[in-house]
């Protein structure tokens, strides 16, 4: 005999609509954490890779009183630089974007602060240079001056985009967790509520495969929607961060590794509609062994 495929009421279970939203915010946080550690990372990587080779200069701010002779050892550095064969490349900074990388309201008391003149060197990565002795020179020709090399600071800033990372692998795992065990909940407790039915087609011959796709079905039915909802919420927070981006020009410019980021947010919800399957699967199993019914 041929039964009707929604023989078990799951769908009418008041339960659904609430549990859609929910896994859908979950699912949503779970691709916001993911997708946030990857282009954190990647704007720490690929800007570590522009600046891997290179160090930096810092003279003290412009004496007003002393103006033309600042400027002159300014000169005088920017020729040091010049003369030096394993420097490739060097250029001043301009204080919009010193300010825009130490703070980024740029608020009218950081404008009238005083701005140091910040020199990026770029060197050959095949040649070695002396940083002692460029900083003593540099030092005797404008007294003050800092030279720091990049990599002193760029490891602390990789050290902790590996850390964020890891930390969004973390709550990536561990909202996948809450949703299946959502997930496991809502089949078990749909399994108890329609106990009746379930123990009338095990007499009529019913298989515990034929139970467990129904409650298979509707789990994937659910997990679907609450992907289209987290999906959705997604591309929404996308919208209103470029919007954002485009009026705060003192924003650092993001690098986005398109194909991870698009691999998360499509793979995320399949994986989690794979793992639903698996865990309602087991869930209608264990319950119904316990229970003794097949």
């Amino acid at each position: 005999m041929k039964l009707p495929f929604n023989i078990i009421p799951l769908e009418s279970s008041k339960s659904s609509g609430w549990m859609c939203w929910v896994n859908g915010i979950i699912i949503f946080l779970a691709l916001f954490f993911v997708t946030g550690a990857l282009i954190f990372q990647g704007t720490i990587q690929n800007w570590h890779h522009q600046t891997r080779h290179g160090f930096s200069v810092s003279l003290p701010p412009e004496d007003r009183k002393a103006s033309n002779m600042d400027f002159a050892n300014q000169t005088k550095v920017l020729d040091l630089l010049k003369s030096n064969p394993a420097v490739r490349n060097y250029h001043v900074l301009s204080k919009s974007t010193i300010h825009a990388t130490t703070d980024l309201t740029y608020n009218d008391h950081l404008a009238r602060t005083p701005t140091p003149i910040v020199i990026d060197v770029e060197t050959h990565p095949t040649m070695i240079i002396d940083f002692s002795k460029i900083t003593a020179e540099i030092s005797s020709l404008y007294p003050g001056a800092t030279v720091s090399q990049n990599r002193e600071w760029q490891e602390g800033l990789l050290t902790l985009a590996s850390g964020i990372y890891k930390l969004g692998l973390f709550l990536t795992a561990l909202v996948c967790f809450i949703t299946l065990s959502i997930i496991s909940f809502s089949t078990y407790t749909g399994l108890m509520i329609h106990l009746d039915i379930v123990r009338a087609l095990i007499q009529m011959g019913a298989n515990r495969n034929f139970i467990a796709n129904r409650f298979q079905l509707h789990a994937l039915t659910t997990t679907g929607i609450s992907s289209l909802i987290g999906v959705g919420l997604g591309l929404i927070a996308v919208i209103i961060c470029l919007a954002l981006s485009l009026q705060a020009d003192s924003w650092p410019r993001l690098t986005i590794q398109y194909g991870q980021v698009i691999l998360a947010i499509f793979g995320i919800p399949l994986f989690l509609m794979f793992l639903t399957v698996i865990t309602s699967q087991l869930t209608v199993f264990v319950v119904l062994r316990r229970l003794k019914l097949c």
